[in-house]
């Protein structure tokens, strides 16, 4: 007759017991409070007040501190859907700090290998090849994968290839090969230079080393291990019903609308920022870092030191960042000095304590990650509109509100300043005499609509509509810059009033990295641009061979920037052979006879590709106060 062991079975009882007891003292910690209740009553107050004045459709928010965590989600996801904790929204570029985390995964799995020593300083042609290529060769011999994690290979953004919409034929591997043709913007390793192509490059590498997708690779190696159920890439998010959609703010009609979610694929450029994750699953990813690469049941997913790596500053981002993203007095009452960026992480010190930060945008969705790892405390926040600038301007008081509580300081964020930020001009943390707790709330109302139809038309690239006609610009101020006597003439450009050839533009215009332009003319004499997947717009003339591009429906919401195409290099045919998009000296080149597609054709760009012309250089001035908040 069997008989049970009663040793063992009090052992498994005793097991049980313990396992039990440590699930609810973990379970116990993470309930448990950050903040008082009047502590969330004044976040709140701050949050609703920047929500109402910066046409902030919705938002979520996530606090790490030691074990505990606090999450909470405000405003509306959808038409009669609220922000909940599980509500995904886009994090843009957030999701770089995944890439370089994937690789530092991975060269820590790469440490037991004796036939394959890659370290951060590895040249990437030791791992792509010796064929793999940059616009020179030096860049083409020295470039490692620190250097393109860390922005200073110094070559061309060139967003706008983003924003138009890369073909979904050209994949990831192949348009990575194509990096040998864009041109570069600075010498290499000189400055800082943001660029999330070679984020793209980054991912690349992951799938040579992985032998897998990058976005298999990030759910396998990362979101599965943490426990992130609920993080998709932006491809997915439309099978997900608890998503934020993306809301635009339209000033016309004191309304929301929504964008169309086509325009936020933007294959294969998702190592720079696709990933779309909740505020419960990101606390995850915030415990992760703070725990040095381990996740929640004690299973150390990375090398700390290699994981490190990645937040350690590696070049100065230079003045103009600084000026943009710091916080200095007396034009504030605290300073936050930003200066140095790592490998996916922006470095600064705010009250003199060590932080770690990163901002992403993606069109209307805005999100911020903060870590002050000496302080073992993080905070996430992300909103869906009105655009990822905006959006980002209503984070950043929110989470420096949070941050003051955390570190035991009187935020001198109130609802008094917060719908200024960054325009708050108090000399001295004296000047401040009202904090949030202390002020009259008045319960925010969001009138959030459809939008008409006729306001946000679906993209079509098939069939593009005749632009409406808009009227001339009466002037243009255009530097010239001779290259023979190096002088600058300032002149004014009157726009064309007689009759141009229309016939004189019509054509294709490549460039082997950029893609393909077309421009088209209609029966009233209108010209149109159609490039990539998705811009497309009407050509409204300032000179003879100078436009602007005016973009139709939600495209002119996404694409803030206004854009000046200029024509040049007038054939015996009477054809132009040369457009240029851009300012200087982000100028894309396209060329006739030139094609993305035709691996044959020669590419004129690659050699002058920034504004290439040996006589004069159209430099087209416009102030423009950029502050990537990706970024």
């Amino acid at each position: 007759m069997f008989r049970p062991d009663c040793r063992l079975l009090f052992s498994i009882f005793l097991t049980g017991l313990i396992v039990h007891w440590v699930e609810t003292i973990t379970a116990a910690a993470e309930e448990a409070d950050i903040f008082t209740e009047s502590e969330v009553d004044d976040i709140d107050r701050v949050v609703n007040t920047v929500m109402e004045c910066k046409h902030v459709p919705g938002m979520t928010l996530s606090v790490v501190k030691g074990n505990m965590v606090w999450t909470k989600g405000y405003g509306m996801a959808g038409l009669k859907r609220m922000v909940n904790n599980n509500t995904l929204f886009c994090i843009g570029s957030l999701t770089k700090a995944f890439t370089s985390t994937l690789l530092a995964i991975q060269l820590t799995d790469l440490q037991g290998d004796p036939n394959r020593k890659i370290t951060w300083n590895t040249p990437l042609q030791a791992i792509l090849g010796s064929d793999f290529e940059f616009v020179d060769e030096y860049r083409s011999q020295k470039t490692t994968l620190k250097d393109i994690l860390s922005h200073r290979v110094g070559l061309m953004a060139a967003d706008l290839v983003i924003q138009a919409g890369v073909p979904f034929n050209v994949t990831r591997a192949k348009l990575s090969r194509r990096i040998k043709y864009l041109p570069e913007t600075d010498e290499f390793r000189n400055k800082f230079q943001y660029n999330n192509f070679m984020y793209m490059l980054a991912g690349h590498v992951t799938e040579i080393f992985g032998k897998d997708t990058w976005e298999n690779l990030v759910t396998s190696r990362i979101l599965k291990p943490l426990g992130m159920s609920d993080t998709v890439f932006i491809s997915d998010i439309h099978q997900v019903d608890n998503h934020a959609r993306p809301y635009f703010y339209d000033s016309d009609t004191a309304e929301f609308g929504i964008l169309d979610e086509s325009l936020f694929n933007i294959y294969p450029i998702g190592p720079a920022g696709t990933i779309c994750s909740s505020a419960t699953d990101m606390f995850k990813w915030i415990r992760f870092l703070l725990s040095k690469g381990v996740n929640s049941v004690g299973e150390r997913l990375v090398s700390s030191r290699l994981l490190r790596d990645t937040m350690i500053g590696q070049l100065s981002v230079g003045e103009l960042y600084q000026l943009v993203m710091s916080l200095q007095k007396p034009r504030y009452p605290v300073t936050d000095d930003v200066t140095t960026y790592g490998m996916g992480w922006f470095q600064s010190r705010y009250r003199g304590y060590s932080k770690l930060s990163h901002s992403g945008g993606l069109y209307s969705y805005a999100s911020r990650l903060l870590l002050f790892p000496d302080n073992e405390f993080g905070i996430f926040g992300n909103v869906n509109g009105p655009d990822e600038y905006r959006g980002g301007y209503s984070l950043h008081p929110v989470l420096y509100f949070i941050s003051d509580l955390l570190l035991g300081y009187k935020p001198w964020i109130t609802i008094n300043n917060v719908c200024q930020f960054p325009s708050i001009t108090q000399e001295g943390e004296d000047a401040l005499k009202t904090s949030a707790s202390n002020i009259t709330y008045t319960t925010r109302s969001l009138n959030i609509t459809s939008f008409p139809s006729n306001k946000t038309p679906r993209i079509s690239t098939e069939n593009i509509p005749v632009g409406r006609d808009f009227p001339l610009q009466t002037t243009l101020t255009v530097v010239s810059v001779e290259e023979s006597g190096n002088k600058d003439l300032t002149k004014t450009v009157k726009p064309a009033t007689e009759n141009i050839t229309a016939y004189n533009y019509v054509g294709m215009y490549g460039h082997r990295f950029f893609g393909n332009v077309f421009i088209s003319v209609f029966e009233n004499g209108t010209h149109h641009l159609k490039y990539g997947r998705l811009l497309h717009g009407h050509l409204s003339p300032l000179s003879n061979s100078i436009f602007k591009l005016d973009l139709p429906g939600q495209l002119a919401h996404i694409i803030t920037t206004r854009q000046i195409v200029v024509f040049k290099m007038l054939g015996d045919d009477g054809k132009y052979n040369r457009i240029e998009i851009g300012y200087a000296p982000e100028v894309m080149t396209f060329d006739r006879g030139v094609s993305f597609f035709d691996e044959d054709s020669e590419d004129k760009a690659v050699s002058g590709s920034l504004s290439s012309s040996k006589t004069h250089i159209h430099v087209y001035i416009t102030i423009i106060f950029f502050l990537k908040l990706f970024a």
